[in-house]
């Protein structure tokens, strides 16, 4: 139940333990300056999750795993938990993980497609670190539906003016009736820049997370044609070739 008076604070209270911390401990090869040679040295990238399922199940961006060595969930009460990678899709942007604990709050995962542009929206999820956890923004959706070319893709994503910063990334972007109908995923920032945040839409999380649960990876239909440069095909071998 949502208490019409206050939304967001009810809403706050009951995602709270449903967004957690995600720690990636990677490995970076690194140049020695003294003695000429390279050295490896382990460092900790932070982001958002979202807890999908009773069974552990937490969603967060592909950004947020790659390339970890070891993955941790850090729950609302900092706990720390060593986490499993189910999947991971670079082009969508979607990781799954899988933790073992008991009594978890699940998130309800809401429709994207009913939102509208100037529809009230919440952002909740770990600014700058795990001392920030659990930060709550609130905004509108700027656009439901706007389509963006990031790191050479195209990703149709809900638009919103609710702050997302660095670290807010795999968090919940959240209707008023306390439902998931996002994923945080990128902000435009700069000195002239403000309000400018995305988020995946839950749609599209939905029919990616179900294929990474089940298979591991997304795989994608490929079109088996190649191209040929007719100038460096033998008169022989042209008579193979057709012209359409």
């Amino acid at each position: 139940f949502i208490d019409r008076d206050n939304p967001v604070a009810d809403i706050a209270a009951k995602l709270e333990k449903a967004v957690v911390g995600i720690t990636n401990k990677s490995e970076v090869v690194v140049p020695d300056m003294f003695f000429y040679r390279q050295q490896v040295q382990e460092v900790e990238g932070y982001g958002s999750g979202i807890i999908i399922s009773g069974e552990g199940h937490v969603l967060t961006n592909h950004h947020v795993v790659e390339g970890a060595k070891e993955l941790f969930v850090i729950m609302s009460d900092g706990e720390t938990i060593k986490a499993e990678l189910i999947g991971s899709d670079a082009q969508s942007d979607i990781a799954v993980l899988k933790i073992e604990s008991d009594n978890l709050t699940v998130a309800k995962i809401g429709d994207s497609d009913m939102m509208r542009k100037g529809d009230f929206a919440i952002a909740i999820g770990n600014p700058l670190g795990h001392e920030l956890a659990g930060t709550v923004n609130f905004g509108v959706i700027s656009a439901p539906n706007r389509s963006l070319e990031l790191d050479g893709k195209t990703m149709q994503l809900i638009q919103t003016d609710a702050a997302i910063k660095n670290g807010n990334s795999g968090g919940a972007l959240v209707n008023m009736n306390g439902e998931v109908i996002g994923m945080n995923t990128v902000k435009f920032g700069g000195g002239t820049v403000e309000g400018l945040g995305f988020a995946i839409p839950s749609n599209t999380v939905v029919s990616i997370i179900n294929e990474l649960e089940k298979n591991g990876k997304i795989e994608r239909p490929a079109l088996g044609v190649s191209m040929v440069d007719l100038s460096n095909v033998s008169t022989s071998d042209q008579s193979n070739v057709l012209h359409l």
